[in-house]
């Protein structure tokens, strides 16, 4: 329920730590919301670096859909029970194992 954005000037605001948005690097937005008026804070990612780009989704866009006024409940509750079981199969794994 993502889709490719390119930032807009207004995106600025949503950086932290003063850092100025890169207008050719693209990220995502929530499909739900992109186009609406009110958007929930955190629909809208542009990490810094491709690096960032998993920590971006795993955090504040999984946040962001939890409390998205547009996404139906039976994807909020899909996504809470893949993260459940993700945290799961992580409690399994070795430390670093996920890192290939």
């Amino acid at each position: 329920n993502l889709k490719m954005a390119f930032p807009k000037t207004s995106d600025s605001f949503r950086m932290r730590r003063g850092a100025s948005v890169n207008l050719s690097f693209p990220g995502v937005c929530c499909v739900h919301c992109a186009d609406k008026e009110y958007v929930t804070p955190g629909g809208r990612s542009f990490p810094s670096a491709p690096d960032n780009f998993a920590s971006a989704l795993n955090t504040s866009l999984y946040n962001h859909m939890q409390s998205c006024r547009y996404i139906p409940d039976d994807i909020k509750r899909a996504l809470a029970d893949i993260r459940k079981i993700h945290s799961a199969q992580c409690a399994n794994n070795t430390f670093g194992s996920q890192r290939r």
